[in-house]
Protein backbone atom coordinates (compact mmCIF):
# COMPACT_ATOMS: atom_id res chain seq x y z
CA UNK A 1 0.00 0.00 0.00
CA UNK A 2 2.90 2.15 0.96
CA UNK A 3 4.45 1.80 -2.56
CA UNK A 4 1.12 2.24 -4.44
CA UNK A 5 0.52 5.76 -2.37
CA UNK A 6 3.57 7.08 -3.20
CA UNK A 7 3.91 7.03 -6.80
CA UNK A 8 0.47 8.42 -6.94
CA UNK A 9 1.83 10.71 -4.46
CA UNK A 10 4.95 11.62 -6.66
CA UNK A 11 3.68 11.02 -10.25
CA UNK A 12 5.88 8.10 -10.66
CA UNK A 13 3.44 5.52 -12.15
CA UNK A 14 4.25 2.41 -10.80
CA UNK A 15 7.90 2.89 -9.99
CA UNK A 16 7.85 2.14 -6.90
CA UNK A 17 4.94 -0.81 -7.06
CA UNK A 18 7.50 -2.50 -9.70
CA UNK A 19 10.47 -2.48 -7.03
CA UNK A 20 8.43 -3.45 -3.94
CA UNK A 21 9.00 -7.31 -4.51
CA UNK A 22 12.45 -7.65 -4.43
CA UNK A 23 12.53 -5.04 -1.41
CA UNK A 24 10.71 -7.08 0.96
CA UNK A 25 12.28 -10.04 3.34
CA UNK A 26 11.88 -13.45 1.11
CA UNK A 27 8.71 -14.81 2.95
CA UNK A 28 6.53 -12.26 2.10
CA UNK A 29 7.95 -12.10 -1.74
CA UNK A 30 5.20 -13.95 -2.81
CA UNK A 31 2.54 -11.89 -1.22
CA UNK A 32 3.67 -9.05 -3.25
CA UNK A 33 4.11 -10.60 -6.29
CA UNK A 34 0.74 -11.62 -6.20
CA UNK A 35 -0.38 -8.32 -5.43
CA UNK A 36 1.85 -6.29 -8.07
CA UNK A 37 0.58 -7.10 -11.05
CA UNK A 38 -2.97 -5.99 -10.29
CA UNK A 39 -2.11 -3.05 -8.32
CA UNK A 40 -0.44 -1.68 -10.95
CA UNK A 41 -2.72 -2.44 -13.37
CA UNK A 42 -5.69 -0.32 -10.94
CA UNK A 43 -2.88 2.61 -10.91
CA UNK A 44 -2.52 2.81 -14.68
CA UNK A 45 -6.44 3.15 -14.44
CA UNK A 46 -6.33 6.42 -13.14
CA UNK A 47 -4.77 8.12 -16.05
CA UNK A 48 -1.24 9.94 -16.66
CA UNK A 49 0.35 10.22 -13.42
CA UNK A 50 0.29 13.53 -13.27
CA UNK A 51 -3.04 14.14 -13.38
CA UNK A 52 -3.92 12.40 -9.65
CA UNK A 53 -2.93 13.43 -6.49
CA UNK A 54 -2.95 11.90 -3.26
CA UNK A 55 -5.98 13.04 -1.50
CA UNK A 56 -5.81 12.96 2.92
CA UNK A 57 -9.00 10.91 4.42
CA UNK A 58 -10.23 10.50 7.69
CA UNK A 59 -12.08 7.93 9.42
CA UNK A 60 -15.45 8.24 10.56
CA UNK A 61 -17.69 5.67 12.87
CA UNK A 62 -20.89 4.41 11.78
CA UNK A 63 -23.75 2.89 13.84
CA UNK A 64 -25.81 0.33 12.85
CA UNK A 65 -28.35 0.11 15.30
CA UNK A 66 -26.14 0.46 18.41
CA UNK A 67 -23.48 -1.76 16.63
CA UNK A 68 -20.80 1.10 16.11
CA UNK A 69 -18.65 0.10 12.74
CA UNK A 70 -15.57 2.34 11.78
CA UNK A 71 -15.16 3.75 7.92
CA UNK A 72 -11.76 3.85 7.21
CA UNK A 73 -10.68 3.78 3.33
CA UNK A 74 -7.08 3.38 2.90
CA UNK A 75 -6.40 7.17 1.17
CA UNK A 76 -7.97 9.63 -1.30
CA UNK A 77 -7.39 10.54 -5.22
CA UNK A 78 -8.62 13.68 -6.47
CA UNK A 79 -7.60 14.34 -10.19
CA UNK A 80 -6.78 16.88 -12.13
CA UNK A 81 -10.70 18.12 -12.96
CA UNK A 82 -11.41 18.49 -9.73
CA UNK A 83 -13.10 14.75 -8.73
CA UNK A 84 -12.42 12.64 -5.67
CA UNK A 85 -12.50 9.22 -4.51
CA UNK A 86 -12.44 7.68 -1.09
CA UNK A 87 -10.48 4.80 -2.03
CA UNK A 88 -10.67 1.18 -0.04
CA UNK A 89 -8.41 -1.49 -0.64
CA UNK A 90 -9.16 -5.46 -0.85
CA UNK A 91 -6.26 -7.78 -0.54
CA UNK A 92 -7.63 -11.28 -0.09
CA UNK A 93 -7.35 -13.75 -2.36
CA UNK A 94 -10.78 -14.43 -3.80
CA UNK A 95 -12.75 -11.42 -4.76
CA UNK A 96 -14.65 -9.18 -2.47
CA UNK A 97 -18.44 -10.80 -2.55
CA UNK A 98 -21.25 -7.99 -3.85
CA UNK A 99 -22.52 -7.94 -0.76
CA UNK A 100 -19.46 -6.93 0.80
CA UNK A 101 -18.18 -4.41 -1.70
CA UNK A 102 -22.23 -2.96 -1.70
CA UNK A 103 -22.08 -2.71 2.35
CA UNK A 104 -18.11 -0.69 2.73
CA UNK A 105 -19.66 1.24 -0.54
CA UNK A 106 -22.57 2.35 1.05
CA UNK A 107 -21.19 2.96 4.56
CA UNK A 108 -18.04 5.32 2.85
CA UNK A 109 -20.94 7.02 0.45
CA UNK A 110 -22.99 7.50 4.43
CA UNK A 111 -19.92 9.10 5.61
CA UNK A 112 -18.34 10.85 2.72
CA UNK A 113 -18.65 14.57 4.43
CA UNK A 114 -16.37 13.16 7.37
CA UNK A 115 -14.15 10.97 4.69
CA UNK A 116 -13.86 13.10 2.21
CA UNK A 117 -15.89 15.89 1.34
CA UNK A 118 -17.71 15.52 -2.47
CA UNK A 119 -15.87 12.55 -3.04
CA UNK A 120 -17.17 9.12 -4.64
CA UNK A 121 -16.50 5.82 -2.47
CA UNK A 122 -14.43 3.03 -4.77
CA UNK A 123 -13.81 -0.28 -3.39
CA UNK A 124 -10.27 -1.35 -5.21
CA UNK A 125 -9.62 -5.37 -5.93
CA UNK A 126 -5.81 -5.19 -5.50
CA UNK A 127 -5.08 -8.88 -6.99
CA UNK A 128 -7.13 -8.26 -9.96
CA UNK A 129 -7.01 -4.11 -10.53
CA UNK A 130 -10.92 -3.99 -10.40
CA UNK A 131 -12.32 -0.92 -8.97
CA UNK A 132 -16.34 -1.28 -7.51
CA UNK A 133 -18.45 1.37 -7.22
CA UNK A 134 -21.60 1.73 -6.20
CA UNK A 135 -24.13 0.45 -8.66
CA UNK A 136 -26.85 3.10 -10.14
CA UNK A 137 -29.81 0.91 -9.22
CA UNK A 138 -29.33 0.35 -5.36
CA UNK A 139 -31.47 2.24 -3.05
CA UNK A 140 -30.17 3.37 0.02
CA UNK A 141 -32.96 2.51 2.04
CA UNK A 142 -33.32 -0.93 1.33
CA UNK A 143 -29.17 -1.02 2.15
CA UNK A 144 -29.75 0.70 5.22
CA UNK A 145 -32.51 -1.92 6.00
CA UNK A 146 -30.61 -4.62 5.00
CA UNK A 147 -27.43 -4.10 7.10
CA UNK A 148 -29.57 -2.79 10.20
CA UNK A 149 -30.71 -7.02 9.83
CA UNK A 150 -27.32 -8.04 9.23
CA UNK A 151 -25.93 -6.42 12.28
CA UNK A 152 -29.01 -6.86 14.69
CA UNK A 153 -28.34 -10.88 13.50
CA UNK A 154 -24.60 -10.08 14.53
CA UNK A 155 -25.17 -8.53 17.94
CA UNK A 156 -27.89 -11.11 18.64
CA UNK A 157 -25.23 -13.67 18.03
CA UNK A 158 -22.35 -12.49 19.92
CA UNK A 159 -24.63 -11.42 23.16
CA UNK A 160 -25.95 -15.73 23.15
CA UNK A 161 -22.26 -16.45 23.09
CA UNK A 162 -21.22 -14.16 25.91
Amino acid sequence: MKALKVDIAFHTGGTHLAQVADLVKPRWRPLYQALVPGATTWLESLGEPAGVDLAQTRDALAMLGDLPVKINPHFGVRYADGRAEAVRLHFDEAPPSEEAALATLHLMARHMDAVLPHAEPVLVDVRRGTTHRMPDTVKPDQVEQWLAGEAAAFRAIWSTAA
